[in-house]
């Protein structure tokens, strides 16, 4: 045991790590590992005490059994997508683990993988996995997220995390019903992630003068009643997107008032259907008069019928923008279609080196 070794670099000559290679080396707190690696093998960081974290490199694709097993004073861990297996036993014992991330590249979770990391609070499992192992999260304190969008091909053990005690399993929002119906999951806890709205605060509005029109472009993301992990969150994103049956965006005239969440929107609300594609919408809106104040919204339903909005947003519809001139235009200021200049804290239409936008 070489308890006095406190860091190593790895060569780039080095393709694989060997069994055992550093086992119970409790001095060590830094090890980098060179691109060249591409398995970490059975054993070979086991008991390392000291390691508090440690990146693996995009060149690794297999972690091999117990690789890291009982390194106690690891908090964190970069699992590359280059990853295909992690096996049994690999992360055993780290009771300073609190979370990991498992890339979509993972297929299969060994046996035991995260026994007694007593500090876990959440993991996503993606839906490249196809096969967990008994006790994988057993005397853990794991909240599973799982993004397997068909679990009924995944080969699942067990989710037991203590005497008569199952993970909590948030799954993909419309799947629920799914894992209820399977013998390796209905003993947990199922929840699916309830959306509160629609965020489409990163929009662009494209006036076409000649057919009287706005092209709305908007970049789709989620608001959640609860917090996710990132990763999560991100999963869920794209399976909702992805499944959604009908995207529209409703615009009417808009009747007063000063919160835009608030306001009253007046007269016929008229709705036109939308591509979403990507995460990212868009749509014409038509029949729009000149110099009109205009609110409009996205609204999008997905394969279980559940419909969801983004808030009310403003704009007006100018023509003849397109023939306002600036006789001296100072670089970065801003001017309204008068040619009049505006503070950075006018909306509207305004000019900025020569170019229009939507100040909102």
């Amino acid at each position: 045991y070489c308890t006095g070794l406190t860091s190593v670099t790895i060569p780039n000559s080095v393709t694989s790590i060997g069994e055992n290679a550093f086992y119970y080396c409790t001095g060590l707190t830094s090890v980098t590992i060179p691109n060249s690696v591409t398995s970490i093998n059975r054993g070979t960081f086991a008991c390392c005490r000291g390691l508090t974290n440690i990146t693996i490199p995009n060149s690794v694709t297999s972690i091999g059994s117990a690789a890291f097993c009982y390194c106690r004073g690891l908090t964190s861990i970069t699992i590359p997508n280059s990853v295909t297996l992690i096996d049994d036993f690999a992360f055993r014992g780290c009771r300073g683990l609190t979370s990991i991330d498992i890339p979509n590249s993972v297929t299969s979770i060994g046996e035991y993988e995260f026994y007694e990391c007593t500090d876990l609070k959440n993991i996503t499992i993606p839906n490249s996995v196809t096969s967990i192992g008994e006790y994988a999260f057993c005397n853990s304190r794991a909240h599973l997220y799982s993004a397997i969008e068909a679990p009924e091909n995944a080969d699942v053990n067990s989710f037991l995390l203590s005497s008569g005690n199952y993970a909590p399993v948030t799954t993909l929002t419309g799947t629920k019903s799914k894992y209820e119906s399977l013998t390796g999951w209905m003993s947990c806890e199922i929840s699916d992630p309830q959306i509160e709205s629609v965020d489409a605060e990163e929009h662009m509005l494209q006036f076409n003068e000649a057919s009287e029109s706005v092209t709305v472009t908007v970049s789709i993301d989620l608001n959640y009643a609860e917090a996710l992990p990132e990763s999560f969150a991100d999963y869920n994103t794209d399976y909702f997107l992805r499944n959604a049956t009908k995207a529209v965006v409703e615009y009417a005239s808009n009747g007063g008032g000063n919160d835009v969440n608030k306001r009253r929107i007046a007269g016929e609300t008229l709705s036109v259907d939308a591509n979403l594609r990507d995460g990212v919408l868009t749509a014409e809106l038509h029949d729009l008069e000149d110099n009109t104040l205009y609110a409009y919204r996205i609204v999008i339903t997905d394969s279980e019928s559940n419909e969801v909005s983004s808030k009310w947003m403003n704009f007006i519809a100018f023509s003849g923008v397109d023939d306002v001139t600036v006789a001296k235009q100072d670089e970065g200021q801003r001017y309204n279609v008068l040619g009049q200049p505006v503070s950075e804290n006018y909306r509207g239409v305004v000019i900025q080196n020569g170019k229009k936008s939507i100040a909102r």
